[in-house]
């Protein structure tokens, strides 16, 4: 008990001292907080690891990149998708508000996800008629407006995001659970490698809430653990698998390194979110070789960039 509480003083102090830096220098407070997370100075000179090429890319492209702003809002994800013609893959919207205290309760559906559309994981389902207690969420709602989302990783791309409460409809399995969620690493139009998210909780407060199991393309289970344990199954192969390789590859066609959530429910594939830096490039890989093993499936960031010609 007093080590987990040590343990949360000290991420207080962090998350504190990265907002301070930040007013100074994205770059710095990026340094710190890697140094922090895993006891090395990060190498932004030649990136090897897949941490240090999504640091690369936060710091010098998707920190000043309008695009950035735009899929960062989870809003504006679902209007990119429109755009590109995918609006099939979306789930349907029930809302969308500035104030939690305008929502209208009684015109929701029995299931529905709150969201608010800045930051990560600030998500309430409900699962069945009058789960939630209005009030309690409500007053996370508030909290989630009046929190800076950059803070904690130096996010540049969450800074001028208006946080809103969105609405959408819920995706659950015929017991109820929530879906597998199927995470897609892509380089300028092209998956390289993907995990598999099963087992998830309502509430994800330890890392035994969820499982995480990572692939090749070739459908190659990947012995690493990233942060979450191993589910212990191989997972069945979808038979749309490739259209949902298709559908990443559009999303993800103007982006360096992204990752791509999708769901597949019955055969149907839902569009989840577009993530620019999985764990705000800070994710914890065992064994620590396949930082560098996964990092080794991106180019250089700099030459990659310079030699893609994008439409952004």
């Amino acid at each position: 008990m007093m080590k987990n509480k040590m343990k949360k003083k000290l991420g207080k102090i962090a998350y504190f001292v990265t907002g301070v830096l930040m007013r100074f220098s994205p770059k710095i407070a990026t340094k710190f907080i890697y140094r922090l997370k895993f006891g090395v100075k990060i190498n932004l000179k030649n990136p090897k690891t897949l941490n240090e090429k999504l640091q690369w890319y936060k710091i010098y492209y998707y920190n000043n990149l309008e695009i950035s702003k735009k899929v960062s809002d989870k809003f504006g994800a679902r209007e990119y998708l429109i755009n590109l013609g995918l609006e099939k893959y979306l789930t349907k919207l029930y809302g969308i508000w500035d104030d939690p205290n305008q929502i209208k309760w009684e015109n929701l559906p029995d299931r529905y996800a709150l969201k608010c559309t800045s930051g990560s994981g600030r998500n309430l389902f409900s699962r069945y008629n009058n789960q939630l207690n209005i009030t309690d969420a409500v007053k996370k709602m508030n909290s989630w407006m009046k929190s800076k989302a950059e803070t904690g990783t130096a996010e540049l791309a969450y800074k001028d995001i208006v946080p809103r409460i969105l609405c959408e409809e819920l995706i659950v399995t015929d017991d109820g659970k929530p879906p597998l969620d199927y995470k897609f690493f892509c380089e300028y139009g092209e998956p390289k490698f993907f995990f598999i998210g099963s087992d998830r909780q309502e509430e994800v407060k330890s890392e035994k809430d969820v499982k995480f199991d990572y692939y090749t393309m070739d459908w190659e289970w990947i012995p690493v653990i990233n942060r979450h344990p191993n589910a212990g199954d191989i997972f069945e192969k979808p038979n749309n698998f490739d259209e949902m390789v298709e559908v990443v590859r559009k999303i993800s066609a103007e982006f360096p390194l992204v990752r791509i959530d999708l769901y597949n429910v019955k055969g149907k594939i839902y569009f989840s979110e577009i993530t620019l830096l999985h764990f705000g490039g800070l994710a914890t890989f065992k064994p620590k070789i396949y930082d560098t093993l996964l990092g080794d499936y991106f180019k250089e960031p700099r030459s990659n960039v310079l030699n893609h010609k994008s439409n952004i």
